[in-house]
């Protein structure tokens, strides 16, 4: 009786140690969420985890081509909770990852990532506005922002993709027949 007694009160001391106070931050939620499809381009981008973090090591977005995306530097909220960061260029439509690297107050460094993809029904140019109208400045240069806004107006290429889809079809289509005129001249030898 009295082992389990030592033996019960050993294992409520673990349990309460202040060693126990601190542990690894896991990401309770994103903003934009884990997932999403967003309508709006986000204005900014935020982390929340549940523990307090101590510093961020690494924030960035990336978009599906691999490009990175300019944001500016990570900040920690007052209540030591929450990384956020701004977009600090327009985004177009697509899918992006959210990539980060936070040490908490424990010293453990966590990596992980989030991503949502971005449908807006806005123009190019109505997205650069806001984003120059929020930041003061443009992000874009001005051969840029007419290369984009044209290949937005432009839209797909029909044209194209009808011919490639026909050359596509003719080649398979003579690949067959000529499998096929091989396989009933080896079945008449």
């Amino acid at each position: 009786m009295k082992y389990r007694f030592f033996g019960l009160l050993a294992v409520l001391f673990f349990i309460t140690s202040p060693y126990q106070a601190f542990a690894a931050p896991m990401l309770e939620s994103s903003s934009p969420e884990d997932g999403d499809s967003v309508l709006e381009v986000p204005e900014r981008l935020e982390l929340t985890f549940d523990t307090e973090i101590d510093r961020v090591e690494d924030v960035y977005l990336l978009v599906e081509t691999g490009d990175e995306i300019e944001m500016s530097d990570p900040e920690i909220s007052d209540d030591g909770l929450t990384v956020i960061s701004n977009v600090e260029t327009v985004l177009e439509n697509g899918n992006y990852v959210l990539n980060y690297s936070v040490t908490g107050e424990d010293g453990e460094t966590v990596q992980g990532a989030t991503n949502f993809s971005l449908n807006s029904n806005k123009p190019f140019e109505e997205r650069q506005q806001e984003l120059e109208a929020r930041t003061g400045e443009s992000s874009l240069s001005e051969a840029e922002t007419q290369a984009a806004a044209e290949a937005e107006e432009a839209g797909p290429n029909i044209p194209g993709m009808v011919f490639m889809g026909t050359l596509g079809l003719a080649i398979v289509t003579a690949f067959t027949i000529i499998l096929w005129k091989n396989r009933e001249r080896k079945n008449n030898s």
